[in-house]
């Protein structure tokens, strides 16, 4: 019997085939995650904007037109600012975020039917109010609902 050396040219094929399936099925999986990750950063930033709202809310009554009545500027390495827009805290994505760069993920407070002065629950991007809250304010979420972790769909 004569010796085989090396990978005969089928086996070869073979193996490009189960890694080119492999990536075909993993890539699109983890772009998907890593955006998903960079969703945590405006979700963690815009918890300052949401305190300092709530306390706005508690002294005046209503919520503020903008970042200059709670003064608060923030920013962080994919988020590239965070506005206030009656209430509406909208985290806008920068360069370093990639495909994100430009997109918004928007937070509305909903105020209790029962009880509007002393309850505020936080809506992010396209999620519905639990039962007996009413949304303030216009949802401006323009990412794709794939892209935002499940409390955003």
């Amino acid at each position: 019997l004569a010796q085989q050396r090396g990978f005969l040219m089928f086996e070869f094929f073979i193996s490009l085939l189960i890694i080119s399936l492999l990536l075909v099925i993993f890539v699109p999986i983890n772009q998907t995650n890593l955006l998903r990750a960079k969703m945590t950063e405006a979700i963690s930033l815009t918890n300052a904007a949401k305190s300092e709202i709530v306390k706005y809310y508690s002294i005046y009554g209503h919520f503020p037109a903008s970042n200059d009545q709670v003064k608060i500027h923030i920013s962080g390495t994919y988020i590239s600012d965070v506005t206030i827009n009656n209430g509406t805290v909208l985290a806008t994505f920068g360069p370093e975020s990639g495909s994100l760069n430009g997109l918004s993920l928007s937070f509305r407070p909903a105020l209790a039917k029962s009880n509007p002065s002393k309850v505020i629950k936080w809506i992010c991007g396209y999620a519905q109010p639990p039962a007996h809250f009413t949304i303030q304010g216009k949802n401006q979420t323009n990412i794709p609902s794939e892209y935002l972790v499940s409390t955003c769909r």
